[in-house]
């Protein structure tokens, strides 16, 4: 009968022809589709989570000259010479508890001076606290520009094994840094910042 159009052998290789090429493909499509959908919006969730934070700091105490100068970045400079040693805290970052991870980078922006065609370096050292001075982490080492400014961000993340929200308060997190170059170091902003993952 002609309502049973299997047993019209035209019809029939039709039908297989449609379902091959246009039915599975447009499936296959939406498959597809939908997996570019989940994977972007998972993508997007994710960087919506993400947060990052930058604090300068606003209290300093030390051997470095006018070692406030290295609160922000406006071409005035705290000055350190061979030997000189300052710490500067009060960073202002209120991080929310509860995150998963945190990066965590130091930026030493300055210069040395520079004498004929020498400038030195490797004579800017830092050191990261997170129990307010009770100890420190590793010693950092950076190379500032040579009689011109340059910034350079240093990532502290693994000099601890865990960072959580209290690590960055007022009380614990500071910053000890000094200078083993005569003609001196020209710090002009010492900047912190931490980003957060869930």
């Amino acid at each position: 009968p002609l309502s049973d159009l299997s047993s019209i052998p035209n019809l029939q290789h039709c039908w297989q022809f449609y379902k091959k090429t246009c039915y599975d493909g447009a499936m296959k499509n939406k498959l597809i589709l939908s997996l570019i959908l989940v994977i972007g919006t998972v993508g997007i969730a994710y960087i919506a989570h993400a947060a990052t934070y930058i604090g300068s700091p606003s209290a300093c105490n030390g051997s470095w000259s006018m070692c406030g100068n290295a609160n922000s970045s406006n071409n005035n400079y705290a000055i350190g010479v061979s030997g000189d040693q300052g710490i500067w805290g009060n960073y202002g970052l209120s991080i929310p508890s509860g995150f998963a991870s945190a990066s965590v980078q130091i930026g030493v922006e300055g210069h040395h001076p520079k004498i004929g065609p020498i400038c030195a370096s490797n004579a800017f050292n830092f050191s990261i606290s997170k129990n307010g001075g009770l100890s420190y982490g590793p010693t950092h080492t950076v190379t500032l520009g040579c009689s011109a400014d340059n910034m350079t961000w240093v990532d502290v993340t693994v000099d601890f094994p865990k960072w959580t929200s209290s690590s960055f308060t007022n009380a614990n997190f500071a910053v000890r840094a000094s200078c083993s170059y005569g003609l001196g170091c020209y710090l002009d902003w010492l900047p912190a910042q931490v980003t957060t993952t869930p």
